[in-house]
């Protein structure tokens, strides 16, 4: 039921939290023994205290000696740090454990077919998903006799050719996508350029290409469209992609594909 992206996120958590205990493991074995106590003055800052454990002998750590504060305040929270990441590590290894023997996907994918046709599957599975998005039918935008179209690998007829660089890439990398395929947002239609099926994230990424941005009005309209997106919750780079270009600055497949890679798959 977890996005392979989503179980990514949990592996790199796990691996950054195993790297800051052993830098911790580190610091505890050269850390100060001492006790630190420390009392509230007048002008709003702190005294600092070092004290031998098993006595009650303090010694104040005036500037030249705020390093030893900070050492053992550092050791303290090392071993609080420790103490609460070791329990967190063992449950994040438990539950990656757990993922990667149990797909609860399996339950229904690996039914054979004469069983699927007569189960209703309590949970959509990735591949049904997937499968309704790229069997759903839509109404893309007409295309007036007076715009240049042009056509993709798949016979598709769209607006620029960087359009049809876009699509033909992303054919070209078996990655499901449709063209201008409407979306609510905010109460209006909108049809992005590009609904992309996201197989880590197990999701559709829409990519807006804003092709025209050295004419006012077409860049003024394309920040309202920005705009749109921002207000309906869509989080850039997770739910929407936007790539850009002008007569100056074209759009090359090299940076197409680098979203790809980066957002597309």
């Amino acid at each position: 039921m977890l996005s392979k992206d989503t179980i990514d996120q949990i592996r790199e958590e796990r691996n950054s939290l195993e790297r800051a205990l052993q830098k911790a493991r580190k610091e505890l074995d050269r850390a100060p023994d001492e006790l630190l106590q420390y009392r509230s003055s007048k002008k709003g800052g702190f005294f600092y205290y070092s004290m031998p454990r098993g006595t009650r002998k303090k010694t104040y750590l005036g500037k030249k000696k705020l390093n030893k504060a900070i050492a053992i305040a550092q050791r303290d929270y090392d071993i609080l740090f420790t103490k609460i990441g070791n329990a967190y590590l063992e449950q994040l290894n438990s539950l990656l454990s757990f993922i990667e023997k149990n797909n609860i996907d399996d339950a229904y994918d690996g039914l054979i077919a004469a069983r699927k046709t007569l189960v209703c599957p309590l949970l959509k599975t990735a591949a049904i998903k997937k499968q309704e998005f790229e069997t759903a039918e839509y109404q893309g935008k007409s295309i007036s006799g007076e715009t240049v179209a042009f056509k993709t690998d798949r016979n598709e007829v769209v607006r620029s050719k960087s359009e049809v660089l876009i699509a033909n890439k992303l054919n070209f990398r078996g990655i499901p996508y449709k063209y201008e395929r409407p979306v609510e947002i905010c109460g209006f239609i909108v049809h992005p350029d590009f609904s992309v099926w996201n197989a880590s994230k197990n999701k559709v990424v829409y990519w807006e290409h804003f092709g025209m941005m050295d004419d006012p009005q077409y860049c003024k309209n394309a920040i309202q469209r920005i705009n749109q997106y921002e207000s309906a919750g869509y989080k850039l780079g997770s739910d929407i992609i936007y790539t850009f270009e002008s007569s100056q600055n074209r759009l090359t497949p090299a940076i197409i594909e680098h979203m790809i890679d980066a957002y597309c798959v």
